[in-house]
């Protein structure tokens, strides 16, 4: 059995305020300031002869172009492009950092920056490396939300079902969308 080493390492990578959002289709202005940080993790995984990056970024997503960037500045933590698994959260709250119309224009220099950051979370993770193992579960996800079932036709409200066909509903739960846009939910 091969012995495995991991290492794990976090970064900041919250923008200046003053950036376009993106995930709110069409806002305008740029954001006012900071309720969050967002973080770039990585998790670093070795075999011996093999190794493995995973980045996970407080982002709505990334380009292509910027993918193959990440991927290619990960050689600094000796981990091949072709051994990276890029992932971003898809936060609304976050940066605009793609092409996607109609959710916020990219601060350039601020893209540009992603790939060498997530290339030091990673490289801090190497300075981490230690014995580790890994384990596989599976077990039911209880939790379904359909935001397309509406409670009265054309309304903006849902159902959301706390439950799994296999094992029988568990407890809906009316959701609904106010007009100031935040949520609200409540019992059946």
């Amino acid at each position: 059995m091969a012995l495995i080493v991991a290492g794990a390492g976090a970064s900041e990578i919250t923008p200046p305020a003053g950036v376009n959002p993106a995930g709110y289709s069409h806002r305008e202005g740029p954001s006012e300031g900071v309720h969050d940080e967002l973080l770039c993790r990585a998790l670093l995984l070795e075999d011996g002869p093999t190794r493995l990056g995973l980045v996970a970024l407080d982002l709505l997503g990334i380009d292509f172009e910027v993918d193959a960037v990440i991927r290619e500045a990960a050689r600094a933590a000796r981990v091949p492009p072709d051994h990276v698994l890029i992932n971003c959260r898809h936060t609304h709250a976050g940066p605009a950092t793609t092409k996607l119309e109609g959710l916020g224009v990219s601060d350039k220099e601020y893209v540009a920056s992603l790939p060498e950051r997530a290339a030091g979370t990673l490289v801090d993770a190497t300075g981490r490396l230690g014995p580790a193992s890994l384990r596989y579960a599976e077990a039911p996800a209880r939790v379904g939300v359909n935001r397309r079932t509406r409670v009265r036709p054309g309304d903006r409200d849902g159902v959301a079902v706390l439950a799994d066909a296999r094992f029988g509903l568990l407890q809906p739960m009316h959701v609904s969308r106010s007009d100031e846009g935040g949520l609200r939910h409540g019992g059946p």
